[in-house]
């Protein structure tokens, strides 16, 4: 552990966000926001690609571009990596691959299906794709009898779907007409036999989903993704072979998106999965969706696993080839369908944002400790963490740190924020930036220190976890939970579901209660505990030595699995099982299920009774060192976790033990890494205001101390003996966190803090309110009315004299499919007070869409008047109307021409000046003079609803006695509530510092301040929320709201 790169970070720890290209990408631009990057102290960067781009993607102007990109982070000492598509798998690249290749079309498995009696004609229209199998399977009631199915696939025939007559204007007169059909679908035609019947189609159709639209790429082929590799990632290597392991530094791959309610398929599966299981999937399909008799688990087993094989074994082992062998790193948050298939991944990671809430989802997605623990078990140094994802426009510098925060205490120590978007002009913005556009964007530096000191710290050694949990994914697969949508499940049977829904419900209570009883642990999968090595009845997976095994409710168990299982149950290993063991086999030969039973004494049939039963109760079968958890009903329903946490705490001694002030027992969330020299722990307050702690951790004949993830400094701390533990007495101000290192060495001594007495300001009455940057109007609400005879200009749509009581009102967005073209108009009404005399008209370049002209009070704007000024992006213009306001009522009018989908008012538009903003009888806004005095931390009471920048707030305040101390401290925490802006405070011209987050606490020299008047000036940054949605996130309720005027 280096203390230099702990107090100064290597690029390779700090922050590399998502820098996403999405309009025109301009020369200067570029260079000027890599070097905003670079005086942030950010890491690099993942050049990525999103909506609006306009650079045309992989064309000679863009690697132009992309080689301008790399040779100035190479100046500014940036790391790039490259994001593998356009906009995500389903993209702009896999689109093109598609394009010529059409059989890489990602595919999706669906069926149709109707019931008949006899002697009914069944007469079933299907896609236009191919049919995999078509049974036809007499019931019994309503009980498949699916020994005496029916292939009926020869009574598939094709139809055209649509009819017409065309004109013919080849021939005379006398033929005038052609009778055509188009549009071909598949029909089946045939006609049930006696007895009542169910008809099922399976077919293979391309994926498509709402989120992502476009062609996904197949990526179980190995063909499509060495093509994806061609077309994406080689011309980079052709191209920038010089930056190869330098400045370019890898490949990221992004989640794969695939319906909540279809399985995935794969043209390749069939003859894949005949030579890995010896039979053919197809006659097995029905499987897929309902009960297909006794080996109904493993036909599903068996799929899953072959996918999932296939996912590993020709995407992300070959992505991970080809990175290797040019020079690159490759890291990928694509969500698998077994951790364990994902070891060939050399940076694994999650994606996502993590908020602040009790609510535990076991996600392959989501859930950071899926990649950790894999990372633990395969010895991987690095974990990935695609953060911030979704997290809106109200979003602070403190949400950012404490979503940091939380993904440290899960061991993530490779932060990819999402993301920093190179524009937001027009609708761009509806996607949130992290980057320049923002007030906090010049304190962003205060984060990035502060994430790469924690990642540097994140990397040395191995996560301490005595206690592995068991992945129940076989049990999943097998009842049809959908590895891809957090383990939703995709069948057809009620019973099913609500067993599948329990077994997910069971596996995140077990995981949350961990987590609450402060019990670190990593999840593994049954087929990495089968790679274990037992030792010192211990099971040693790389690194990682776990002296607990949990096993959630499971209703199966792979045999390898199972024979490591019971041997190190047999060399003295702990277990403990909750609520069901194996009711299934998955695979042939020697019973699993009967395995366990000799184990515990217990019938199948009974476990499964009592488990899916309405009885409930607790119950602990002991077998020396195999514990079973029995209930009746589920681990959640019966609270069978306070029976777990006391076998916890009989059989396992903590390694660290937190108590707090009458808190949750999970307030304070800690990760524990170990080293040679070193121990490693990263505490972490959840919630919203503060505790006091004592924290007992191994006991230590070298030094501890506090190592300020902020500042870099290190501080010995005071440390009590407790037996074979040492106890520290740590408070925690609400969010904040602590890292603690021991070290070898002599005890350092603890260096005495200097008092300091805590200098109270009054921050009630008016403050005299400088507001650093020009106030808006945000106009978003118009009058709207359509001129299809264009004739609205004639009756004086356009001047501020006419009615517009009657029109509809709406707000900006495009127009999605214009049936005819026509013209639109829109209205937007003011009442001015006050005239500005530098008030300025702003909207982004692509505010408007189509043909356009804009009045203001009756005046017709040039249309060379608007010019390129920054007010919150690089795309905003600017217009003066000074001089076209009047006192009074003002009206803005906007015509434009809708010819084609997007066309219209998509965006709204600004005014800016030195105004404060009222309501004028709540029916308009209204400009009124700029207040100069005003209570602090108050922008509606000073007419300033949707600032965006920093305000300055300045009093003379009367000092009359001294702090006796040298230095003195300012504590905002206990005077203002959930305070979560930024912060300067000055006195006397000196500043005490910037806070970007809590606690919101400040230390000062008392010589800097003297007896009577010192002047106090409060600078507070906030961020672009209420400028560009008009809307104030309510943390209590969690929702958006509008803001009032």
């Amino acid at each position: 552990m280096n203390l230099k790169n702990f107090i100064n970070p290597p690029a390779a720890d700090r922050l590399v966000p998502f820098w996403i290209w999405n309009g025109i990408i301009e020369e200067n631009e570029l260079v000027r926001q890599i070097r905003e990057m670079s005086e942030k102290r950010l890491g690099g960067f993942c050049l990525s690609t999103g909506p609006g781009l306009k650079t045309p993607y992989l064309s000679h102007i863009w690697f132009e571009r992309v080689k301008l990109a790399l040779e100035t982070a190479e100046e500014n000492g940036l790391q790039v990596w490259i994001h593998d598509e356009y906009r995500y798998p389903g993209g702009i690249g896999s689109t093109q691959i598609t394009l010529n290749h059409p059989q890489f079309i990602a595919q999706q498995l669906t069926f149709r299906e109707t019931v008949v009696q006899g002697g009914q004609q069944v007469d079933l229209m299907l896609p236009w794709a191919p049919v995999l199998q078509a049974f036809a399977v007499p019931l019994r009631r309503d009980r498949c009898l699916w020994e005496d199915k029916q292939d009926i696939s020869a009574y598939l025939g094709v139809n055209h779907q649509h009819h017409a007559l065309r004109n013919n204007s080849a021939v005379s007169a006398h033929h005038p007409y052609n009778y055509v059909s188009f549009n071909p679908t598949r029909r089946l035609y045939w006609k049930a036999p006696a007895g009542r019947w169910r008809v099922l189609v399976f077919l293979q159709e391309p994926t498509a989903t709402s989120d992502c639209p476009g062609s996904h790429l197949d990526r179980f082929n190995p063909e499509s993704v060495r093509t994806l590799h061609q077309t994406i990632q080689q011309p980079y290597i052709e191209q920038f072979s010089a930056f190869q392991g330098k400045t370019l530094k890898g490949i990221l791959t992004s989640e794969t998106h695939f319906p909540k309610d279809r399985l995935p398929w794969s043209p390749v599966l069939p003859d894949y999965f005949q030579t890995r299981n010896g039979y053919n999937i197809l006659p097995c399909l029905p499987a897929l969706i309902t009960y297909f008799g006794p080996n109904t688990s493993r036909i599903r087993y068996d799929y899953f696993q072959t996918l999932s094989e296939l996912q590993q074994r020709h995407d992300s082992a070959r992505s991970a080839d080809w990175c290797k062998e040019h020079d690159l790193n490759y890291a990928s948050d694509i969500t698998p369908l077994r951790n364990a298939h994902r070891t060939t991944i050399p940076i694994p990671g999650t994606g996502g944002s993590v908020e602040r809430t009790r609510e535990y989802v076991v996600s392959y997605r989501h859930s950071p400790e899926f990649a950790t623990s894999l990372a633990a078990q395969t010895s991987t140094s690095r974990v990935l963490n695609t953060c911030f994802q979704n997290t809106g426009w109200a979003t602070t510098l403190q949400d950012m740190k404490a979503q940091l925060d939380t993904l440290g205490t899960h061991g993530t120590n490779f932060f990819a924020p999402h993301a920093l978007y190179y524009t937001l002009d027009g609708l761009r913005k509806h996607a949130t930036s992290l980057f320049h556009q923002n007030p906090y964007w010049k304190h962003f530096h205060l984060l990035s220190d502060y994430a790469g000191r924690l990642a540097h710290l994140l990397i040395q050694g191995q996560q301490v976890a005595d206690i592995a949990l068991l992945e129940p994914v076989t049990s999943l697969w097998a009842h049809l939970a959908h590895p891809f949508h957090n383990w939703s499940y995709v069948g057809y049977d009620p019973d099913e579901e609500t067993l599948t829904n329990n077994l997910v419900a069971d596996w995140a209570c077990i995981a949350r209660a961990l987590y609450q009883m402060q019990r670190p642990f990593q999840s593994l999968d049954p087929a990495l505990l089968a790679q274990a090595e037992i030792t010192n009845r211990q099971l040693q997976i790389g690194k990682t030595r776990y002296t607990v095994l949990i096993i959630p409710p499971i209703t199966n168990l792979e045999r390898a699995a199972f024979d490591k299982l019971r041997a190190f149950i047999n060399a003295g290993g702990l277990v403990i099982a909750l609520g069901l063991l194996p009711i299934e086999d998955i695979q042939e030969g020697t019973s699993v299920v009967e395995g366990f039973s000799r184990l515990t004494d217990m019938d199948p049939g009974r476990m499964i009774r009592d488990y899916t039963g309405h009885e409930s109760g607790v119950h602990l079968l002991s077998r020396d060192n195999f514990m079973f958890i029995r209930t009746g009903g589920t681990v959640e329903k019966n609270q069978a976790t306070s029976m777990l946490e006391r076998l916890l705490d009989e059989i396992l001694p903590r390694r660290v033990h937190i108590l707090s002030d009458g808190k949750s027992a999970d307030t304070i969330q800690y990760h524990h890494r170990t080293d040679e020299k070193h121990r490693i722990f990263f505490f972490s307050n959840r919630e919203n205001s503060p505790v006091t702690t004592q924290i007992f951790i191994p006991a230590s004949d070298g030094h501890i101390e506090k190592w300020d993830l902020e500042t870099g400094k290190r501080t010995p701390l005071v440390v009590e003996p407790a037996g074979e533990m040492s106890r520290i007495n740590l408070s925690f101000d609400r969010l904040q966190s602590h890292m603690i290192v021991t070290s070898p060495g002599h005890p350092k001594k603890e260096k005495e803090e200097p008092l300091v007495e805590t200098l109270k300001l009054n921050l009630t009455g008016h403050w005299k309110v400088d507001p650093e940057e020009d106030n808006a109007l945000r106009l978003d609400k118009f009058k709207t009315k359509f001129d299809p005879s264009n004739t609205g200009k004639r009756q004086g749509w356009h001047q501020p004299t006419y009615s517009d009581s009657r029109w509809s009102e709406t707000r900006p967005q495009p127009f999605d499919d214009p049936e005819e073209k026509t013209i639109c108009w829109y209205r937007k009404t003011f009442i001015a007070d006050i005239v500005p005399s530098k008030l300025s008209l702003v909207m982004d370049r692509s505010a408007i869409q189509g043909e356009h002209q804009i009045y203001i009070n009756g005046s017709k704007l040039p249309s060379n008047a608007f010019r390129p000024t920054f007010r919150f992006d690089h795309a905003n213009a600017t217009c003066s109307v000074g001089q076209r306001i009047n006192k009074g009522k003002n009206v803005i009018a906007i015509r434009v021409e809708v010819n084609s989908p997007g066309d219209g008012l998509v965006d709204a538009l600004y005014l800016f000046g030195r105004f404060q903003v009222k309501s004028w009888r709540n029916v308009y806004p209204k400009l009124s003079p700029l207040q100069d005095s005003g209570p602090i931390f108050d922008l509606k009471a000073q007419g300033l609803p949707f600032y965006a920048g920093t305000v300055s707030y300045t009093q003379d305040i009367d000092i009359k006695t001294l702090p006796q101390t040298p230095r003195f401290k300012i504590d905002l925490e206990r005077t203002v509530k959930n305070l979560g802006d930024i912060v300067e405070i000055t006195i006397n011209g000196q500043s005490l510092g910037v806070r970007a987050w809590a606690p919101y606490c400040w230390t000062g020299k008392t010589a800097h301040l003297k007896q009577g008047k010192n002047r106090v000036v409060f600078r507070i940054t906030n961020t672009l929320e209420k400028l560009l949605t008009g809307m104030t996130y309510q943390p209590k309720t969690r929702k958006m709201i509008p803001v009032e005027i």
